[in-house]
């Protein structure tokens, strides 16, 4: 169970207190659309606002906590401050918390040389740290978004069922009599070879 706060991932948002949260207007979704190119992606998408946006002893003016047919899917809190000396603290205390939490990132990617983004992959979904100029985010997503794998069953049964329909295929196949060739289709002379020159292997260079 991994999220921020009350925050958790795949938890139901009936389940949060009532002032925990508060659904996003249509001017928050513009503005972190135009802002961070955040938008709703799936039918059932609800966007809301984390009350509750301390974190790592700092205020996240910046929270979403994404449902998706009611139940938490993401979770976002991005640390914005004037305050170099806070910025930084705030990036360190970040990294040295997930690091401590999950141990060294699945990997890295650096878009830019002023952006650095971390990832770490777990059964749980992942975590993302993306540290740039503007500001540090910390992105929890749940692993429900992930394609599910076939059962065992559903593994043999589709083995079955594709074994049986190519056995299918290659009956009616060979059920099929060849059909002869009419007289106009057997080659002749004429089609042999086109009329014109003789042909060479390889043209003659004159001296």
């Amino acid at each position: 169970m991994e999220g921020i706060n009350e925050y958790i991932l795949d938890r139901s948002i009936a389940e949060l207190p009532g002032d925990s949260i508060q659904e996003f207007w249509d001017i928050d979704y513009g503005m972190f659309e135009r802002g961070y190119g955040i938008v709703r992606i799936f039918p059932g998408e609800v966007f809301y606002s984390a009350k509750n946006n301390i974190f790592l002893g700092r205020e996240c003016i910046h929270t979403v906590v994404a449902a998706l047919n009611g139940k938490i899917y993401k979770v976002l809190f991005r640390f914005i401050s004037p305050s170099t000396q806070e910025y930084d603290a705030f990036r360190e205390d970040a990294c040295n918390y997930l690091t401590g939490k999950f141990g060294p990132p699945t990997k890295t990617r650096r878009p830019s040389e002023f952006e650095k983004i971390s990832i770490w992959d777990g059964d749980f979904g992942n975590v993302i740290l993306d540290i740039n100029m503007l500001g540090t985010s910390v992105i929890y997503t749940s692993s429900m978004l992930r394609p599910r794998k076939k059962s065992l069953l559903q593994r043999l049964f589709g083995s079955y069922w594709l074994r049986q329909t190519n056995t299918q295929k290659n009956k009616k196949r060979g059920a099929r009599k060849p059909r002869p060739l009419s007289a106009s289709a057997l080659p002749t002379p004429a089609r042999l070879r086109p009329p014109g020159p003789p042909m060479f292997d390889s043209p003659t260079i004159a001296s």
